[in-house]
């Protein structure tokens, strides 16, 4: 059986784990990716893009100093001219893990001396999806590649169980604005937004205890508590986190209650996904029919 890895979802902590909330992030097997095989050179050299590269980047990775693994660059290598590539259906510049699943399948395909420790494969992933877009927590090829939900409290971090209930109505609902994102000036603009003392403040009185409080009740299933704790998380982004909301799904505010859901930006917001709570999935799926959406986690 060909191995599958599931893209990511940051369910929980946008922004405010910068600040040092908890953030809680969760596999998404609606999106993933696998190894193949293609015989066609021309085919080949279309579907492999930028593995040459990476591969390259890992054999600088293996004469580091401080090297926390051995990758076996000449089997990828190998693997590479004998027409492999990394087939995936992962959208890019949506947040939810493109870079990060592939890392996580090149780890788990290429290295020898392979680790259990969560922390220590965080710091790995970081320096392996550094090639794909500079500084990198680690933490999406770490769900990708653990598939388990990951809950990280004061930068430590545990791999955690979180199953999904297929029969809830209650849940998590993915909307694809089709806005095209670029992630880094979102989150300058919020460094930026942090150095001001009332600024930082508000996100460290209001916004990061509404995080614990709706992570403590993903946990418990505690859904009063989660549609009341995810609520401030969203009022509190409609006014703060303003220029992360692309501008025509504002409305998504406005109508969000009586159509059983509240919104949320999705990881750094600006467009990609919006990430919708629902207490009834059916009823918010009807509403939003005109959108495209689909459910991402029933709890």
């Amino acid at each position: 059986m060909i191995k599958r890895y599931p893209a990511k979802l940051l369910l929980l902590g946008e922004y405010s784990i910068i600040l040092g909330s908890e953030a809680l992030a969760i596999p998404l097997p609606i999106f993933s990716g696998r190894w193949k095989q293609e015989v066609d050179i021309e085919v080949v050299q279309k579907l492999q893009q930028s593995l040459s590269g990476f591969c390259d980047y890992l054999v600088k990775l293996n004469f580091e100093d401080d090297a926390l693994c051995s990758f076996n660059v000449e089997e990828f290598a190998n693997d590479l001219a004998q027409g492999y590539y990394f087939d995936s259906n992962v959208p890019q510049g949506y947040g939810v893990g493109s870079s990060g699943v592939l890392c996580a399948a090149v780890y788990d395909k290429y290295v020898v001396n392979k680790t259990n420790d969560a922390s220590q494969l965080k710091n790995i992933f970081a320096k392996m999806e550094h090639f794909f877009h500079g500084a990198s927590s680690g933490t999406d090829p770490l769900v990708c590649y653990l598939n388990k939900s990951v809950h990280i409290v004061d930068g430590k971090v545990a791999a955690v169980e979180l199953p999904e209930d297929h029969a809830s109505n209650h849940g998590f609902l993915l909307l694809d604005t089709s806005v095209p994102r670029n992630t880094d000036p979102l989150v300058t603009l919020f460094l930026q937004k942090s150095k001001d003392d009332t600024y930082r403040g508000k996100c460290e009185v209001d916004l990061i205890p509404a995080v614990s409080k709706t992570i403590e009740a993903v946990f418990n299933k505690n859904y009063l508590q989660l549609k009341t704790s995810i609520k401030k998380i969203s009022d509190f982004q409609q006014v703060h986190f303003a220029e992360m909301i692309p501008e025509k799904f504002k409305v998504l505010w406005k109508i969000g209650e009586n159509n059983a859901f509240i919104p949320k930006i999705c990881g750094a917001g600006g467009g990609g996904y919006m990430l919708l709570y629902s207490w009834d999935i059916p009823k918010s799926l009807a509403a939003l029919s005109n959108y495209k959406i689909q459910v991402a986690f029933r709890l």
